[in-house]
């Protein structure tokens, strides 16, 4: 049986070389990128995806296949009816989908992901926004006045 060999990877450009591994090419995101959508229908095209899609896909993949767990998830409990702000690092591939899912039912969250997370496929880009996921803008200060 052969031993595998320790691979090294160099980067030479920290700024757009891929950490990751993923290789998505990471689109912009347009000035005029519209971050929150309060029309009805997609409230409830929303609420829909998420509670009979969603939720219920995602729990039983954490269940069966990822296993992660939330630690110290009572002391959310006494914020329950006011808004808040949960800031997590992740190092896995599915974190940012399973947590919040997991610790936020029954609640609307607003994600703040990657503009690499909008640039997979029109899909997943729409898909994601139903979810309430939005991009961090550019470097472009006019971005940030439609975001905050």
């Amino acid at each position: 049986m052969k031993k595998k060999e320790k691979q090294t990877i160099f980067y030479r450009d920290e700024l757009n070389d891929d950490f990751a591994g993923n290789n998505i090419k990471t689109k912009e995101i347009p000035n005029d990128f519209k971050y929150l959508n309060n029309s009805w229908l997609f409230r409830v095209n929303s609420w829909l995806l998420r509670y009979l899609f969603a939720v219920p896909v995602l729990w039983l993949a954490n269940v069966i296949i990822f296993r992660a767990k939330i630690i110290n998830k009572k002391l959310l409990k006494p914020l329950k009816k006011q808004g808040y702000y949960v800031f997590s690092n992740h190092v896995l591939p599915y974190d940012p989908i399973i947590l919040p899912t997991n610790t936020q039912v029954g609640k609307r969250m607003i994600i703040i992901a990657g503009p690499d997370l909008f640039s997979i496929s029109p899909f997943v880009s729409w898909l994601v926004k139903h979810f309430y996921a939005i991009p961090t803008p550019n470097a472009d200060i006019t971005m940030c006045e439609n975001f905050c």
